[in-house]
């Protein structure tokens, strides 16, 4: 695999609905080769307030296309409350979907996707597909912007195989 180019990462964030605004989405995907399938993530971040919300669809490359409509569908379907956030312990001991003034988002889980326990720092956990190369989807949601966009992206290239781009090159790529 060789290193995206300045061209590459500034096509990866392309502005998406969320809610009833707009965030941006970063889609990323490694190749197939002898030992592993071709890789995916959708990664949709939006800044509320102070905080920044991720919502991750990771997995194999053709389970996550199918399941990109469902997401984009997701993404549309969160509501935030104004300037409010999750407090760590409340994001820690909250399993789904929030409201009732926990400063949680709020969704619709779509049909094909099935609840999951959470792990650390995640606000919810489903799974989609099938059982031997489904998708994992998380909510995350952090205060400021966890390390900021160059080390998020090589954080979520990581994860699919993909090689790290320099951080410097990186914040002067990004688009928002």
């Amino acid at each position: 695999m060789t290193p995206l180019d300045p061209a590459g990462l500034s096509d990866l964030a392309e502005t998406t609905p969320i809610g009833p605004g707009e965030g941006n989405l970063y889609d990323m995907m490694s190749e197939a080769d002898a030992d592993h399938l071709a890789g995916r993530v959708l990664v949709a971040v939006l800044r509320q307030g102070p905080f920044s919300f991720y919502i991750r669809l990771t997995g194999d490359a053709e389970a996550v296309a199918a399941e990109k409509p469902a997401f984009l569908g997701f993404l549309k379907s969160l509501s935030l409350t104004p300037s409010a956030g999750p407090s760590p312990q409340l994001a820690s001991a909250h399993p789904g979907g929030g409201g009732g003034g926990s400063g949680l988002p709020e969704w619709t889980v779509p049909q094909s996707w099935t609840a999951q326990p959470p792990p650390r720092m995640v606000l919810a956990r489903f799974s989609a597909g099938p059982a031997d190369h489904g998708v994992d989807i998380t909510i995350s949601a952090f205060p400021g912007d966890v390390g900021g966009a160059a080390a998020n992206v090589n954080r979520w290239r990581g994860q699919i195989g993909l090689p790290q781009v320099p951080s410097e090159e990186a914040l002067g790529l990004l688009t928002k």
